[in-house]
């Protein structure tokens, strides 16, 4: 669906167990994705424009997701709620401007792409020196990262291609 920018919840959504694909764009009034908690044979699911939606723990027992693409929600600090989510082979958090912690990703070790570009507020990337069959890293706009602390996660994980580009420098 393009467009559902007055969406506010997926709550008709629960239920429906066969549903295996989900993109929903421009869902500008996103609050609660609580009704895919429903959707447990889920395995790929895009969010577009979710700038009000403030938590994610309608996933955390999406357990055969193997694609997972969230475009901005500013206030989710932590991933913690994306824990239990071992299937994922494709993770996408773009524009999570207000994520500090990663933790929660330490456990995925399926991932062979993670993307967290955007995301300004993250310091720390040490939980994801675990992901040894990452196979692609994208860290663009992680403007808080230091040299440092992308060349430990580099030297952690050496088949991974790692890719950083800042805002600061683009401008």
């Amino acid at each position: 669906m393009d467009d559902v920018r007055f969406v506010e919840n997926v709550d008709a959504l629960e239920g429906l167990t066969s549903l295996k694909g989900l993109s929903l764009k421009n869902c500008a009034c996103l609050q609660s994705v609580m009704g895919l908690a429903g959707t447990p044979n889920l395995e790929g699911l895009t969010l577009g424009n979710t700038r009000m939606l403030r938590d994610v723990s309608g996933l955390k027992n999406l357990r055969n997701l193997k694609y997972l693409s969230i475009d901005g929600p500013p206030t989710v600090t932590n991933v913690d709620d994306l824990a239990g989510l071992t299937a994922l082979q494709t993770l996408k958090l773009l524009n999570w401007t207000g994520l500090t912690n990663v933790n929660g990703l330490r456990e995925l070790t399926s991932l062979k792409t993670l993307s967290l570009t955007g995301c300004i507020a993250i310091r720390d990337v040490s939980a994801l020196k675990n992901l040894t069959g990452l196979g692609e890293l994208y860290l663009n706009g992680c403007d808080a990262l230091s040299e440092g602390t992308v060349a430990e996660l580099q030297a952690a994980l050496p088949h991974t291609k790692i890719q950083l580009s800042r805002i600061s420098q683009a401008r």
